[in-house]
């Protein structure tokens, strides 16, 4: 490649008529080429797109009602010809990597060099490439079933599924230019919300997508419309429970704990005394005729949507439950709240959208649920293992009205505890902050009532635990000297004293120790039994 220098310090004039002349040139404006006369270059007469410089469309034309075609440049069909497709457009001149498409006399094309001479009677169409750049278009000579070779060019020609392949030519630039069609409309947002309806009168939840809202209705969150290798199918199973490849349905069967469930309202503390004889009486109603049978008839594997199949930023795992005797399969995000009303849980589902969401239990009253559901707690984290709960003790301890008023030191019995020993709720070896409760044997009942909400305070507080102390026999727990000793491993420790539970949302780590109620302590027993049977229903 020869190299050329241009030397810009410019010889002034000597004579004056001279530098006159220079002087009037280095002020005249560059004589650029450009269009005299005309608002649009000329190719745009003939191109009803737009096209490259120096390039002419390539159009294939078709004589209607048969198939006879001829291929010219530029958009006019002959005489009897209509157009039919734009093949791409055509340089006029050779470039590198070109070669000149000609079409014989015979009607076959070819390509040639540009310094070869054409064939007797051949019709030169321009020039193509020979390189497969990118969004360029395959020019293609290609048979009808009748023997006729036309030429095609991209995936979308309307002769491409009629023809078979005969040569490659070379390569077009579209026209008019790609896209040739708009995209096609695209699919709704990506995301439907999954609903949980109860059925009442089924004794069973059904599982819905979409917005149509009832009033028993909680939206669980958002699943996917489309699958994706990330994502595992949601499907209502063969006997109308909710099911994944990785926790399939099953079918329930009768449960050893049948009579135990008919009669365990009469036990209930709570409800008014009509209320257990009718929930009982609704059991037994519900055992004779076992309707939710008959409500599992559904259609077998209705696809419902798409679940993440391992978690991630904005995805919350979806739970499980099936209840052991009315086989009611119970889906919630929180593991919690199944175990609390009864149900057995099978595992994680996938994982759902936290999008379109109900953080609340839903419906108050569930008729087949553990106390109807009413002392159920909603806590979006995972609780521990059930083997786990009851080796720690973390099951919610059950209290009856005599064990409240009896003041014993067996009380403890209740919390799993001791005397002088130590219980953990929720085990976190790295938790920066303890809330220990001082026990004692007649405090134990009660505080067996705030057990529930301390271990949902404690699950809603990752960096937190609480620890439960018991009285040895005959003394009392020094809070100062338990303080000092979680004071070694916690940054914040929170001593309650004996008799004191903590209102809902209370702060325990507070300086004013807000909600914190401490009876007298020569209070009447019965009063601080009926102070904390109202504290324990505003927990809903």
């Amino acid at each position: 490649m020869s190299r050329h220098e241009v030397d810009l310090e410019f010889d002034v004039p000597e004579e004056p008529s001279a530098r006159m002349a220079f002087d009037m040139l280095l002020w005249q404006l560059p004589r650029i080429p450009r269009l005299s006369n005309v608002s649009k270059p000329p190719r745009w007469d003939y191109a009803r797109h737009w096209i490259p410089f120096a390039t002419r469309p390539l159009v294939r034309h078709v004589r209607p009602g048969t198939a006879d075609f001829v291929v010219t440049e530029g958009d006019i069909p002959p005489p009897g010809f209509e157009t039919n497709w734009h093949l791409g457009a055509v340089s006029l001149v050779a470039h590198p990597e070109t070669r000149r498409l000609v079409q014989d006399s015979e009607g076959r094309f070819s390509t040639v060099e540009d310094w070869e001479a054409l064939p007797a009677g051949a019709e030169p169409l321009g020039f193509v490439g020979t390189v497969p750049f990118p969004m360029l278009h395959a020019l293609e000579v290609r048979r009808l079933a009748s023997g006729v070779e036309v030429l095609t060019a991209g995936t979308d020609d309307p002769l491409l599924a009629a023809t078979e392949p005969v040569t490659t030519l070379g390569f077009i630039e579209p026209y008019p230019i790609a896209p040739r069609q708009p995209p096609p409309p695209s699919r709704p947002w990506t995301f439907v919300t999954l609903r949980r309806r109860l059925d009442a009168e089924g004794w069973r939840h059904r599982y819905l997508i979409g917005d149509d809202a009832h009033p028993t209705d909680v939206r669980l969150g958002a699943v996917r419309r489309f699958g994706g290798p990330e994502y595992i199918e949601l499907r209502r199973g063969p006997w109308g429970g909710i099911e994944t490849e990785r926790l399939p349905e099953r079918r329930s069967r009768a449960s050893l704990g049948l009579p135990k469930w008919v009669l365990a309202p009469a036990r209930w503390s709570g409800a008014g005394r009509w209320r257990r004889i009718e929930a009982t009486s609704d059991r037994l109603r519900a055992v004779r005729e076992r309707p939710w049978t008959r409500a599992g008839a559904q259609a077998a594997d209705e696809h419902l949507g798409w679940l993440r199949a391992e978690p991630g930023p904005g995805w919350v795992a979806l739970y499980r439950a099936t209840h052991p005797v009315t086989g009611d399969q119970y889906v919630t995000r929180s593991e919690l709240e199944a175990r609390d009303m009864g149900y057995r849980v099978d595992g994680v589902l996938g994982y759902v959208g936290d999008r379109d969401v109900d953080r609340v239990p839903g419906p108050r009253e569930i008729p087949w649920a553990s106390r109807f559901g009413w002392l159920r707690r909603y806590v979006e984290q995972p609780a521990p293992p059930l083997s786990a709960r009851r080796r720690n003790g973390n099951a919610a301890p059950s209290v009856n009205r005599a064990a409240l008023l009896s003041r014993a030191a067996s009380g403890l019995a209740t919390l799993d505890l001791e005397p002088g020993g130590t219980r953990t709720l929720v085990e976190r070896p790295e938790a920066r902050r303890a809330v220990a409760v001082a026990v004692s044997g007649s405090d134990a009942a009660l505080l067996a009532l705030a057990c529930p909400s301390l271990e949902a305070w404690a699950l809603a507080h990752e960096d937190a635990v609480v620890v439960l102390r018991a009285a040895a026999v005959g003394e009392a727990v020094d809070p100062e000297a338990l303080r000092a000793e979680l004071a070694e491993d916690h940054d914040a420790v929170a001593v309650l004293v004996p008799g004191t539970v903590l209102e809902p949302g209370a702060d325990p780590f507070a300086e004013d120790r807000p909600g914190v109620l401490a009876p007298d302590a020569d209070a009447a027993f019965r009063a601080r039994f009926d102070q904390v049977a109202r504290w324990v229903a505003t927990l809903g």
